[in-house]
């Protein structure tokens, strides 16, 4: 079975930063995507693998696999670790790679649109 992709506003209301995320720090520079993971399962490493190489046809900037989110302007948005995140003509993408039926996926997307409201969240989910 394919993955899903889809892209998601949840219904979240309000979209409140945490408190842990409004603490502001030095974001460190993005460490090379190559052979960072992002879990166990193959699946999803496969997914993770073929979507970096798309960004980088892309030519996208700041590419970050599992590490502190980031804005377009490269500014710390929060200290959750988004899978996979970078930025394509000045637009901030994130991509949550999840098990399916984990009810975990609305609330990764909820944190990140909290610290960057402006970002597109896309959620992928694998079967168990």
């Amino acid at each position: 079975m394919a993955p899903s992709i889809a892209p998601i506003v949840p219904q979240v209301h309000p979209l409140v930063k945490l408190a842990q995320d409004q603490i502001t720090r030095r974001l460190r520079g993005a460490l090379d995507p190559v052979g960072r993971t992002i879990g166990s399962c193959p699946d999803q490493a496969a997914r993770l693998a073929q979507d970096l190489s798309l960004l980088e046809r892309l030519r996208a900037l700041d590419i970050r696999v599992n590490q502190a989110q980031a804005t377009a302007a490269e500014a710390m948005a929060g200290l959750n670790r988004p899978d996979l995140q970078a930025t394509i003509q000045g637009v901030r993408l994130l991509i949550e790679y999840d098990k399916l039926a984990t009810l975990r996926e609305a609330a990764h997307a909820a944190r990140i649109l909290a610290n960057d409201p402006r970002a597109i969240v896309l959620l992928q989910t694998f079967p168990r």
